[in-house]
């Protein structure tokens, strides 16, 4: 490559390659021509298909951001000249080892990252389970007070007024609380 190319232009020029020259399809028959292709038998070859069971490994590189143009620029130039050197043989096997190389070579220099956890579920604290707890009370005094008589209301009315405000006030309560928190954090 010539140095007059623009910057980044052998990394993008291997990305490239990598995504897109894969040859032919596996299991598909390729013709070279003898030396008088018109008078001579031509010889075929079948590439073997990838064998599906093997497992592949996946490692996720932290790549460098992409205005990183020496870090890009210096990884590419290794890359070059490590692929150059023994990067040989067919294409489908120079295609493997140079995605082993380029993914080593990066693991090494930018690092992996690191497996996510999985959140833990949210816990709900004392008095967010006790508003649940008369969330779900007043629920039930509701589905009570259609089934009941008129004399049987009254008392129904005066218990959902009494949870009523007490669900208010816990539920005043945990505002302020998240209020205070949030201040807290800036």
């Amino acid at each position: 490559m010539h140095s007059s190319e623009s910057k980044g232009t052998r990394t993008l020029l291997l990305q490239w390659m990598l995504s897109h020259c894969r040859g032919t399809t596996p299991g598909e028959t390729q013709e070279e021509p003898g030396p008088e292709s018109p008078h001579s038998a031509r010889n075929l070859q079948v590439t073997q298909a990838p064998d599906p069971r093997r497992a592949t490994e996946h490692r996720r590189v932290k790549w460098p951001q992409a205005n990183k143009e020496k870090e890009w620029l210096q990884f590419g130039e290794d890359g070059d000249s490590i692929l150059e050197a023994t990067a040989k043989g067919e294409a489908d096997r120079r295609l493997q080892t140079m995605t082993t190389i380029i993914v080593s070579l990066a693991a090494e220099r930018f690092g992996l990252e690191e497996k996510r956890t999985a959140k833990l579920p949210y816990t709900m604290n004392n008095r967010a389970s006790k508003i649940h707890q008369l969330r779900q009370e007043l629920k039930s005094l509701r589905r009570r007070f259609k089934e009941v008589r008129e004399e049987e209301r009254g008392p129904l009315t005066e218990l959902r007024s009494i949870l009523h405000k007490k669900l208010m006030t816990l539920r005043r309560a945990e505002w302020h609380r998240r209020r205070r928190k949030e201040r807290a954090r800036k």
